[in-house]
């Protein structure tokens, strides 16, 4: 007879969050971090990154699905915007349809600023831009497929 051990350890996403500008119809703009929103079928954006574009959109009733409860409907400001690398090295992608959604819960990402390259050789040679706002205030949804 044998036997199997199995050690579980645990395992981080590192850096799974893009550096973004973020521009409103009224040429307001901020950079922050935008994540990739994996089963996120809308865009998602943090009211306080809305609040502080002066970003304006349509109320509209909008149903949120989770893994631990059945559809919820809530009141969403329906919002545009166009973000672009902070570094500006690649195309703006504009965001048609995003909603405005208080409580991202994006807490377990790991932001380049609380991360220690040293500790990885891989990373060693990466520089990040730095953000307005150093937290991810954006998760990108599935309906801007050119985004992931």
């Amino acid at each position: 007879m044998s036997t199997t051990e199995v050690h579980a350890t645990q395992a981080w996403v590192l850096l799974n969050v893009a550096p973004v500008t973020v521009t409103a119809e009224n040429d307001n703009s901020l950079s922050t971090y935008a994540s990739p929103g994996n089963g996120c079928t809308d865009t998602l954006i943090d009211p306080q990154l809305a609040d502080q574009l002066n970003l304006e959109g349509t109320l509209q009733q909008i149903g949120i699905k989770t893994i631990r409860k059945s559809k919820e409907l809530i009141e969403s400001q329906r919002v545009l915007f166009t973000r672009s690398p902070v570094d500006g090295c690649r195309r703006d992608i504009e965001a048609n349809e995003a909603y405005v959604l208080q409580h991202l819960n994006q807490s377990g990402q790991i932001l380049p600023e609380t991360v220690d390259v040293s500790e990885y050789p891989h990373l060693k040679d990466l520089t990040f831009p730095d953000v307005n706002i150093k937290r991810v205030s954006i998760i990108i949804g599935k309906n801007v497929p050119v985004a992931h």
